[in-house]
């Protein structure tokens, strides 16, 4: 299940911005121009030179529960399917 995406931002260890994208398209790069972030609430992409050039700091939520923020968020995980559980009873 898609999780909704509460806040797209980063921190670039080198320069210390922190870089944040709010809407579809925006892409925005730190003052040293090494890391980008783009893509608002509908979906997280980032652009780096080197994979440990940020640190993550998206906060995402169940669809069903927007109060039920779990950051930071790591593109590209692969998160369990929703009723797993109930399967196994």
């Amino acid at each position: 299940m898609r999780r909704i995406i509460i806040r797209n931002a980063i921190r670039r260890k080198n320069c210390g911005d922190v870089i944040e994208s709010t809407y579809r398209h925006e892409f925005v790069t730190c003052s040293c121009g090494k890391v980008s972030v783009d893509g608002g609430h509908d979906y997280l992409r980032r652009c780096s030179e080197t994979p440990d050039g940020y640190i993550e700091l998206s906060e995402t939520a169940a669809p069903e529960d927007e109060t039920n923020i779990s950051a930071p968020y790591r593109p590209g995980e692969i998160e369990p399917e929703m009723g797993a559980e109930n399967e196994k009873q």
